[in-house]
């Protein structure tokens, strides 16, 4: 009897019934608590900024140049409207402008972009008006300036990836983004700050400080493409290089009110970042635009894809050929619901199609949906041999690890520990890595999603779903509900284009946004929606619902 026990308990079929039973009566539990707990927190930040005066970017630009798109400055450029040279220094006098309040740069190519714009306005004094335009069709930026993220290679300078290790590691060559993007005409004015390692969504390190939100400064601009959001939507930027392993070019723009594609995998080059990764995290690794403006999208996205790449992407659909789904948000006990505001954006999005076309637009489950979390997080962990806080401090006593990181949190400036601290996942504090066998698994299943979802999306499917379940939130809030960035880095494992949508302002003056989705290599479709959805642009179909980019000098009014 005794050894008849022994086999029940030891045989995996029974063990795996066992822990699927706990795990419901957890996940139960969780779902009952985990909204009080955020409430707790949002609460205790609250009391935390009381008395803190908000700091925005409150001075509109007094430049033209500086609120249009990069498309209409190049256009300018071209026609001899504008120097190329003026509309350097109009950046470089904005970006130090604005620095002072967001902290977002972390080196400055002043010198060397100013020597660029004169050799480009010589050449164009040179040629005439047939033979001008005839190069705008080859390089679409050319004299366009541009801010890059400090992960990405730029030859003779500092990749650190906000990581104080990295400091020496002066890069020999660009990255292909970057060399691409150079090829097209871009002119890079300066390198933006990052989370170190880009591990988390607080764009923050010990190298370079915290970056603020232009519209609250109390308040995070996203990560990891932090620097990059904060600046464009300051007006020190238009267009800026981005990359996107679990939300990092979506969550910077949600919080910053622009535009943000993460492409489909496989589409942009990844090589030239850093860390170089070769595990099953690469799989979910792209570089992709960020931007004001909409019409910016598909030209800067098409200068930075390689053109071998670029072909194997689908035709762009008619708005009238597309068909319209809704995924209203994930299920489970760590998922934070959406705020009544950002929820009221996202009905409102789908009454409007659904008025728009005169028909109603489905609510879908996304397959495997139970899954997905635990495909994220074995990707993250693959290929790690030993724990994060190894790998950014040296080996660290666990406790004095995460006493440190709590003190980081609450803005002590007395710890053994860099600014990383607790804004890696905490579950990711003491990973090990995975196990081969965790790794296929996930592969299979993420193979499985990502079939069903190109099934069901098809070649003109288009999924509506929510933005970030709230608007910016106050610094460091992001570290205690680490679980919510399942919710974009599930696109980045399925390998989906996805693109973000500026809605306007919350009552509190904090942008709002809605995200589209569609199956692999149907990025072109999701770049010609957002120029339809873009308040800005000739093409919007409501400006109204649609305002596109509200920048944030605007709430002097």
């Amino acid at each position: 009897m005794i050894e008849r026990l022994k086999f029940l308990y030891q045989n995996p079929k029974i063990q795996e019934m066992r822990y699927d039973r706990l795990w419901h009566v957890w996940e139960s539990f969780l779902h009952f608590l985990f909204p009080i707990y955020v409430l707790l927190v949002e609460f205790v930040y609250t009391l935390l900024y009381i008395g803190k005066s908000r700091t925005y970017i409150s001075t509109q630009p007094n430049n033209p140049v500086l609120t249009q798109s990069a498309t209409c400055t190049h256009r300018e450029i071209i026609e001899g409207k504008i120097t190329c040279l003026q509309v350097v220094d109009a950046f470089i006098e904005r970006l130090e402008e604005v620095d002072k309040v967001v902290n977002g740069i972390c080196y400055r190519n002043y010198s060397t972009a100013r020597t660029k714009a004169q050799a480009i306005d010589e050449m164009l004094n040179a040629l005439s008006h047939e033979k001008r335009n005839e190069l705008s069709t080859h390089r679409p930026f050319l004299g366009v300036p541009i801010t890059v993220k400090n992960n990405i290679n730029v030859k003779g300078f500092r990749t650190t990836c906000g990581w104080f290790k990295q400091k020496d590691n002066v890069a020999t060559e660009d990255a292909p983004s970057v060399q691409r993007m150079r090829e097209a005409g871009a002119i890079i004015v300066a390198l933006t700050n990052v989370p170190e390692f880009c591990l988390w969504i607080e764009t923050s390190n010990s190298m370079f400080g915290q970056t603020n939100n232009p519209y609250d400064t109390r308040r995070t601009c996203g990560g990891s493409s932090g620097g990059e959001a904060a600046l464009i939507a300051s007006g020190a930027s238009v267009i800026g290089i981005g990359t996107d392993i679990a939300g990092s070019i979506r969550v910077p723009c949600m919080f910053s009110g622009l535009f943000g594609l993460k492409p489909s995998v496989g589409i942009s080059p990844i090589d030239g970042l850093f860390p170089i990764d070769q595990s099953s995290r690469a799989s979910m690794q792209t570089v992709g635009p960020m931007c004001r403006y909409a019409e910016d999208l598909e030209p800067m996205f098409k200068a930075i894809c390689l053109p071998s790449k670029f072909t194997q992407l689908l035709p762009s659909k008619e708005l009238k050929e597309i068909k319209f789904f809704s995924f209203p948000g994930f299920r489970g006990g760590l998922t934070e619901k959406l705020t009544d505001e950002q929820r009221s954006v996202f009905d409102k999005t789908i009454s409007f199609f659904e008025k728009e076309f005169k028909r109603p637009i489905p609510s879908v489950d996304i397959p495997y949906q139970d899954q997905m979390y635990e495909i994220v997080a074995i990707f993250l962990q693959d290929g790690l041999e030993k724990p994060y806080c190894d790998i950014m401090e040296g080996t660290k006593n666990p406790r004095e690890f995460v006493v440190d990181g709590v003190k980081t949190i609450f803005g002590s400036k007395d710890t053994k520990l860099s600014k990383l601290s607790l804004q890696v996942n905490v579950n990711s504090i003491f990973m090990h890595g995975t196990t081969k066998e965790q790794v296929e698994k996930a592969i299979k299943l993420r193979d499985q999603a990502s079939a069903a979802m190109c099934e069901l999306l098809g070649d003109d499917g288009i999924l509506c779903i929510p933005g970030w379940p709230t608007p910016a939130p106050h610094h460091n809030v992001t570290v205690w509900k680490h679980s919510t960035i399942a919710q974009t880095a599930v696109w980045n494992a399925l390998g989906m284009p996805v693109i973000t949508v500026p809605l306007g302002l919350s009552k509190q003056g904090l942008p709002l946004s809605v995200q589209f989705t569609a199956s692999k290599n149907n990025d072109l479709t999701l770049l010609k929606l957002a120029e339809y959805l873009d308040g800005h642009s000739n093409h919007c179909i409501n400006p109204e619902v649609f305002p596109g980019f509200v920048a944030p000098w605007t709430l002097n009014q």
